[in-house]
């Protein structure tokens, strides 16, 4: 299984994704497919954080790259991303690498 398999979310869920392809989702998204996540047993190999600028673009975060390699348990990668990506949006609420962008993050299941 790879990112780019939206299907194992629920569709309301995957329909929020900024990419059609992969998971790539604000925040409280993002927390809500690691528990959906959870729940199915998957595993997060890793995240990274990507920016919607204000005119629609998007780019790879310099400053939220992420994770270069989670827990091989499931439910250890599940906790380890959660916090991360939380600290993560705690620090662009204080200083957002772009003014005007939103802050979104790209889930690599396995």
């Amino acid at each position: 299984m790879s990112s780019s398999n939206l299907a194992v979310l629920p569709d309301d869920l995957a329909a929020r994704s900024l990419s059609k392809h992969d998971v790539v989702m604000r925040h409280d998204d993002a927390l809500a497919a690691l528990d959906h996540l959870g729940r199915a047993g998957l595993r997060i190999e890793s995240w990274e954080g990507w920016v919607r600028l204000a005119d629609g673009t998007r780019t790879k975060s310099l400053m939220h790259q992420g994770s270069f390699a989670l827990p091989l348990d499931a439910a250890a990668s599940i906790t380890s991303a959660r916090e991360m990506i939380s600290q993560a949006q705690r620090r662009w609420d204080r200083t957002p690498e772009y003014q005007g962008a939103e802050l979104y993050f790209k889930l690599t299941i396995v």
